[in-house]
């Protein structure tokens, strides 16, 4: 079966374009599941689903396992390598959907008060475009365009798209750029050499660096810059269509959490400001 579980990962990456981080990730999952079991019959996967459970994993961590088995499975019977198995029975756990989170002004502004050059234009890079990090660190030269402002993305399934760019931005990359005397197949961001991007490990570890730096108790990441990204977007009036089409979401509905998250201010800020709204609160 290992065979087959090396065809399904090649699948992933030629047929379904999916990253290397995506791939690795599935190659985790179902080779747990292979140390512990040789077949993929229902008695196996009804035990999988217990060894799971009795490890006490998170909930997160246990249903993406689940649907890494589900994608193999569908996979291998569609090709005729398996008759159908009970894979309906592998029930992901529904997981409580949390709101996104965004960055505060004052934790922004103590973020890139204690950046460096080279960092603030990573936080600049996250903050005025709201990709991913993943996107960011897979920015090449021949991907910017200084004349026009904008950032060729390419996403999740290699699926590209055009995000805009602030004059001020546009500004620090033509420097960056400039000064870094990179050619157009380097990499924007790069640690010691141009050919080699930095890692996602090495901006989640310099925002967090920043984030005890200045204070911040809670747990910040790249994340949280493209939660704000939206957000803003979406309280100066941006159209969802367009903010979706910016992020990269494949489906309005991923875009549409950001407006619950505008939607819960704007009832907080309605209860600390209207007056029968603070007459209430004193009756609690």
């Amino acid at each position: 079966m290992k065979d087959k579980l090396e065809e399904f990962l090649l699948y992933l990456t030629l047929e379904k374009g999916y990253s290397r981080q995506t791939i690795n990730a599935y190659k985790s999952d179902l080779s747990f599941y292979f140390q512990n079991f040789d077949n993929l019959d229902d008695n196996s996967l009804e035990a999988y689903l217990k060894l799971l459970y009795s490890k006490g994993l998170k909930g997160s961590s246990i249903e993406r396992k689940i649907c890494s088995l589900k994608a193999l499975l569908k996979y291998l019977h569609l090709r005729d390598y398996i008759a159908k198995t009970n894979w309906s029975n592998l029930k992901s756990i529904k997981r409580e959907k949390k709101l996104p989170n965004p960055l505060k002004p004052s934790e922004i502004e103590k973020i890139f008060s204690l950046a460096s050059p080279k960092e603030t234009i990573i936080l600049e890079t996250l903050f005025v475009t709201g990709i991913r990090v993943s996107e960011l660190v897979g920015l090449k030269v021949k991907d910017v365009d200084l004349k026009e402002g904008f950032l060729k993305i390419k996403g999740k399934g290699n699926i590209e798209r055009m995000v805009p760019i602030t004059l001020s931005l546009t500004s620090m990359l033509e420097k960056h750029i400039l000064e870094k005397k990179v050619q157009r197949e380097d990499f924007v961001f790069y640690d010691t050499h141009p050919q080699i991007h930095l890692t996602r490990q090495a901006v989640f570890l310099m925002i967090r660096k920043l984030a005890e730096l200045s204070g911040i108790t809670r747990k910040l990441g790249p994340h949280m810059f493209r939660h704000t990204f939206a957000t803003r977007l979406l309280r100066g009036g941006a159209d969802l269509r367009v903010v979706q089409e910016i992020l990269g979401h494949k489906n309005i509905t991923t875009t549409q959490i950001y407006t619950q998250v505008e939607d819960d201010a704007l009832k907080r800020a309605y209860q600390q400001a209207h007056p029968l709204s603070k007459k209430d609160r004193e009756y609690e």
